[in-house]
């Protein structure tokens, strides 16, 4: 400022010469989506119209581009579609597969994010977790304990079952059970970050699979989360579903000797 270093206090005056460092950037070129998971991607549509794209999200795939992942399912459709852009209508966790609905427009994508936003959307949810479910196992069982954030040592966001946390719900059904393990489904009526886990973990019922909620016993049970979102219903009558996985089965197989009865 007027050729010397001013405080941040200094309130400018008209006359006052103003100079301005240079400010050098370095410009990231556009992240290329591997052709291959493209065509997973491609592959894994399982609806598609003039303002909607549905897919069934493969397990290990980011919804974008974020903390440790140059791309994800977003930038692939963007990719795809060339110069039509896409936009995500609400979020799963990277490790969780099944429904993720994409906006082809604007128009679409704030209609969709409304309706998520005023928890006008039926989610189901179908998780393997361990043990033996005996809590009312007979009954739907209504799981409202608040959730908080918090953060680890290292900067990992986790979140936890906490007095002063956010409203959380939600409602769990057996749908069938063993000694070693549980298939239940899972209908969050809020939509708090890593809910369906958190409640499953909280109750003494990790889900099999899970690297940030389960013990490593728990944890290593499973090659990935055993967690999908299976059925999405949309206030205005569209209602999609997602066959549950292959692992599913195996991984029941493995714990019990006997053959799991998928939902659909």
């Amino acid at each position: 400022m007027n050729s010397g270093r001013k405080k941040a206090s200094y309130q400018l005056r008209q006359g006052d010469l103003i100079r301005v460092p240079p400010v050098f950037t370095t410009e990231n070129p556009a992240v290329k989506v591997p052709h291959g998971v493209c065509e997973l991607i491609e592959a894994s549509t399982i609806y598609e119209s003039t303002d909607l794209r549905v897919l069934d999200k493969p397990e290990g795939i980011p919804v974008h581009a974020g903390t440790g992942s140059s791309f994800g399912c977003i930038e692939a459709v963007n990719q795809m579609d060339g110069d039509n852009v896409s936009y995500l209508c609400h979020r799963l966790d990277k490790d969780t597969s099944g429904v993720l609905l994409i906006a082809k427009n604007k128009e679409a994508m704030r209609t969709y994010q409304t309706y998520f936003r005023e928890s006008n959307v039926q989610k189901r949810y179908v998780g393997l977790v361990r043990g033996c479910w005996s809590t009312l196992a007979s009954e739907d069982l209504v799981v409202s304990e608040p959730l908080t954030r918090y953060h680890l040592e290292n900067g990992e966001r986790r979140v936890k079952v906490d007095a002063s946390g956010k409203k959380s719900e939600t409602l769990i059904r057996l749908l069938q059970v063993s000694d070693h393990v549980s298939l239940l489904e899972f209908q969050p009526v809020t939509g708090r970050t890593h809910q369906i886990r958190v409640h499953a973990q909280y109750l003494g019922h990790a889900l099999l699979g899970d690297q940030k909620y389960a013990n490593d016993r728990v944890a290593n049970l499973s090659p990935r989360l055993m967690l999908h979102a299976s059925e999405l219903e949309l206030p205005n009558g569209l209602k999609f579903q997602a066959p549950l996985p292959s692992e599913f089965g195996q991984v029941w197989k493995n714990l019990t000797r006997e053959d799991l009865s998928l939902p659909f």
